[in-house]
Order: C-alpha cells, then structure tokens, then sequence
C-alpha cells in the first residue's frame, strides 16, 4: 500500500515522521514544521487505518506498515532517509529498520519502551479504559471520523491484548549496524525505566524536560532542536 503522504520542502536532507495512534501526519507534526529549513524535506505519511491511507486488516499491523512505507520510499524513490517515530510510529520505525535498515541514514525513535516495566499491567489497563471512553464519546468519535478511514476503529483492537507490545522487537532494532537517537521525557517514568545502560551503550538518548510521552506536542522546540542536534552529531 502506497501511504498518503505530504512533502514540504526540497532540500537535500529528507526526513521522514510517523505519528502516532489515532492521528496524521499532519496533526501530530505540522507544529514541527518551522523548526525545519530550506536544507530538509519533511515527508508526513499517514500510517495505514490513519488519515487519508487506506484500511485492511493485516496478520500484523507493524510488519505490514513496515512495508507500506518501504513501498511508499520507493514510489517516491528516495533513499538516505532521517526516520523518526513517536509512540505508535516509533513502533513501525522499528520494524522498518529491522527490515530495510539499508534505506535509512538514522533512526530516531520517541514515546518507546525497550522492556516491559514494573507496571505495565496497570498501565495496559489504563490504555483500554482510555480507549473504550473515546468510544463512548460520540464528539470525539465524529471527529475520528472525520479524519480517519471507516476501519480506523478496528486499530483499537491490536492494542487490546495485553501482549501487544513488542518489547523484543524495539530491543533488537539496537544491534542493527545504524545510528540511533532515543528521545524521552522527562515525565515519562515507564519510558525512562526502560532506557538501562544496555540502551545507553547503544544509542544516543536524549532526555526533555517538561514533557511526556508525545515529545513532539508537549515540547515541539526541545524535541525538534534534538532531533536537528542528534543530525548534526552524525554528520
């Protein structure tokens, strides 16, 4: 599946974001936008079920958006890609890198956690009542409505069991051969559990104060002045 995708910039640095559950690439990153130059290329697709990209039902989500992206980089033939994912596009930035590292210059991923914590019971059950609340409530389902594909619901569904998660997953990305930049915040305790020495040793991890799990809304400058610094460290 090629991705919805829009492009601003021509610049010869193309950096990619995927946004996180539930939003666009638009919604969860147009504020980004201006700390950005004439040297980049900003490409915000919207992940499969999410925005204008079409909707099926895969075996697995990740490894299918995985390779929606890869079809969408080559439709758009472009390589040497910055990738950076928030939350639930941290999570196919993972997959993507596992499966098509050769297509990518970095890998920047927010809103992620490389093991279980001591109280993600407690907080997978509070992710499912925050869930079933949206959709009880019919304002919030309309404008999910409006910006999203009809099966945008049946996204919802993959986050229900409690062994979603793909700890083993985000913690394999870290032997691939690639240069690899964690961003967490501050008040993001279960993320910041997660982020050990084993982490430490093999990615560049930058922590933002007054933020949370969704960096890029919480603090759009810290987080874009790191993701620019991280690049500039690389070069």
């Amino acid at each position: 599946m090629i991705l919805h995708t829009e492009n601003f910039g021509s610049g010869g640095e193309t950096i990619i974001f995927l946004h996180s559950g539930l939003q666009t690439g638009i919604t969860d990153f147009e504020p980004l936008l201006p700390y950005f130059d004439e040297r980049h290329r900003i490409l915000l697709p919207d992940l499969r079920g999410h925005g204008k990209s079409g909707y099926d039902t895969p075996d697995n989500y990740f490894e299918s958006t995985a390779d929606d992206l890869q079809e969408t980089i080559k439709h758009l033939k472009i390589t040497d890609i910055h990738l950076v994912g928030v939350s639930l596009g941290a999570l196919v930035a993972v997959h993507f890198a596992l499966s098509y590292k050769e297509s990518l210059k970095s890998l920047t991923l927010s809103g992620l956690m490389f093991k279980e914590p001591r109280n993600y019971i407690e907080l997978h059950k509070n992710e499912v009542g925050m869930q079933r609340k949206l959709l009880e409530n019919k304002e919030t389902t309309a404008y999910f409505d409006g910006i999203h594909p009809p099966g945008w619901r049946q996204f919802l569904d993959i986050t229900r069991n409690q062994s979603w998660y793909p700890f083993n997953k985000n913690a394999e990305v870290l032997e691939e051969n690639l240069p690899i930049h964690v961003i967490a915040g501050s008040r993001s305790d279960h993320e910041l559990e997660t982020i050990d020495e084993y982490v430490k040793e093999r990615a560049a991890v930058s922590v933002i104060d007054n933020g949370g799990h969704l960096l890029n809304h919480d603090n759009p400058e810290a987080f874009s002045n790191s993701i620019l610094d991280y690049f500039q460290s690389i070069d």
